[in-house]
């Protein structure tokens, strides 16, 4: 052949090696690998080759050797030499089989070098590096591949990737005859540091081991564990909270259990004491019916811690069930001010409830639950109030069709609830402070059934507060409208001829009372804050007298 323009074949087998040539690259799975084989074994680009003094070509392709058959890996080398005693280039062409070793190959790769960010070996004699897999591309793996000497690379490491409070420790791990001396005595040598790669903070476990101990060459392999690491910190710190919370449950249930023995024999003793002097004062009539009226009052109040405690207790236990059941609201409203109002007038306090006319006759629910909510938190204001005023307000939010959300409000101008202690006002056995029981009494479990009967409702409670101002509770619970229920008139009386003046100092008084002679077939209208005085003017007429003068 000369000037590489001979064929490379005799012209007679030249069709011959084009047609082998074109089969083979047919089986091969890979477009692309197939055109890379066809190209690299043509006629033209063997004959460049071998002019550039290459002898030797190989390529590895995945080929099916039937149609039907499973891919399986071969490798083509072409060995080029001069026919002797012309210009003819000869290739000789072998096929080998290399299925099973490609297979591991990659299997390795794939599972071993994809898990590490690089796999090295360390001639410990010469300080020497040969990075054997690499799994990285950024600055710290430009660094790294930037020279062999193993001391440089890890001065570089250090200075640029590796953080602060790290860096001792890394570069003592890093020492070579440090390294050595424990491998004498571990299979393995290994470390986690902080490094910085590209600005970001991520966690590398280095592990040395023995290629070959006699000749002390060694492997380190480097692999990322943030996401790891960063699972096993929250992990850490959730048990850690987790062992907090229950350490603080324990203790409030032993500091709960602590008041509740107290409590209980508190009015036990006082109805075995009134008792005793019952029987020895049985011809005292006087002294008999104070006993009886003092053993009552313990009992009910033993009875009311008993309920609690049990009502808790099903709660937690998940036993509490709710009925949905048809209740007149005015009824339920009623109900709570009738045992409201006896404690507002017994301590001295004022009570107002202000109820919306356009909230429904009716509504579908459990009454009872309801009101052990309402009642529980208008007592503890009740309970936390010397002086002032109880104000419970009662309105729709928002409506769907028959679905109501109701707000209700009750503020007070009690002591107030420290703000480090609103966190956990509804948590159970928790209170204000270790003081309130010994000042107040109670069980702690009031708001934490409350709290649990207005999840279980579906609804929402918040509270805000202020020490030595008081404190405003808004829970709002979403109840079914019963439209079945018609509204009964509150009197058979008329009185759309009559006239009225309500004079009051506060502007909601008069609204409600507008509202409730408005019920009775009174029409009103506001004439608002009198400018001279405090007193807020409301005059309910109807249509007739308000178009005169009164």
């Amino acid at each position: 052949m000369v000037g590489g323009t001979s064929p490379l074949l005799p012209r007679n087998t030249t069709e011959q090696y084009d047609t082998v040539l074109w089969t083979v690259a047919q089986a091969i799975t890979n477009n692309t690998e197939r055109h890379q084989f066809t190209r690299t074994f043509s006629r033209e680009e063997l004959l460049k080759a071998y002019a550039k003094g290459v002898t030797e070509l190989s390529m590895d392709y995945l080929f099916r050797p039937a149609p039907n058959a499973r891919p399986i890996w071969a490798r083509l080398t072409a060995r080029l030499i001069r026919r002797p005693g012309s210009n003819d280039i000869i290739a000789f062409n072998a096929v080998s089989d290399i299925d099973h070793m490609k297979t591991i190959d990659i299997i390795m790769k794939n599972t071993l070098v994809s898990q590490y960010d690089y796999i090295t070996s360390i001639d410990v004699s010469t300080g020497k590096v040969a990075f054997i897999g690499v799994n990285l591309n950024n600055d710290m793996m430009d660094d790294i591949l930037s020279g062999s000497d193993f001391d440089k690379i890890t001065d570089i490491c250090i200075q640029k990737h590796v953080a602060p409070d790290n860096q001792n420790a890394y570069k003592a791990y890093f020492n070579l005859e440090r390294v050595v001396q424990k491998l004498d005595n571990e299979k393995q040598y290994e470390g986690i540091f902080r490094v910085l790669e590209d600005g970001t903070e991520r966690y590398k476990r280095m592990i040395f081991s023995y290629i070959d101990r006699e000749s002390k060459l060694l492997s380190l392999i480097q692999m990322d564990v943030t996401d790891l690491w960063k699972n096993q910190a929250e992990h850490e710190a959730a048990l850690s909270a987790a062992l907090i919370a229950a350490k603080q449950a324990s203790s409030a249930k032993t500091n709960f259990l602590s008041r509740m023995s107290h409590e209980i024999r508190t009015p036990l003793n006082a109805i075995i004491g009134m008792d005793t002097i019952a029987a020895h004062n049985i011809e005292n009539p006087e002294k008999m019916a104070d006993c009886i009226s003092k053993i009552g009052i313990s009992a009910r109040f033993l009875l009311s811690l008993i309920n609690d405690i049990l009502d808790m207790s099903r709660i937690e236990s998940g036993k509490m069930l709710l009925k949905n059941e048809r209740f007149l609201f005015r009824d339920f409203i009623s109900d709570i001010n009738t045992v409201i109002y006896n404690q507002t007038k017994a301590k001295g306090l004022d009570y107002e409830c202000v109820v919306s006319s356009e909230i429904a006759e009716a509504y579908i629910g459990d009454s009872m639950k309801l009101q052990q909510i309402f009642v529980n938190i208008l007592a503890n204001a009740v309970k936390f109030t010397k002086t002032g005023k109880i104000f419970f307000d009662v309105r729709p939010l928002s409506g769907n069709g028959k679905q109501s959300t109701i707000c209700f409000m009750i503020n007070d101008t009690g002591v107030g609830i420290p703000e480090e202690m609103l966190e956990n006002i509804f948590e159970p056995f928790e209170q204000g402070d270790s003081s309130t029981t010994a000042t107040f009494g109670g069980t702690g479990l009031g708001l934490a059934i409350t709290k649990s009967l207005v999840d279980l409702m579906n609804g929402s409670i918040r509270v805000r507060s202020i020490v030595g101002v008081g404190s405003e509770f808004t829970v709002e619970i979403p109840l079914t409208i019963d439209e079945e229920t018609i509204a009964t008139p509150l009197t058979d009386q008329t009185f759309d001829k009559s006239r009225a003046l309500i004079v009051d100092d506060d502007l909601i008084v008069c609204e409600q009372t507008c509202n409730i002679l408005r019920d009775i077939g009174m029409s009103s209208r506001n004439q608002g804050l009198n400018p001279s005085s405090s007193a807020a003017i409301a005059y309910p007429f109807s249509k007739e007298a308000c178009e005169g003068n009164i």
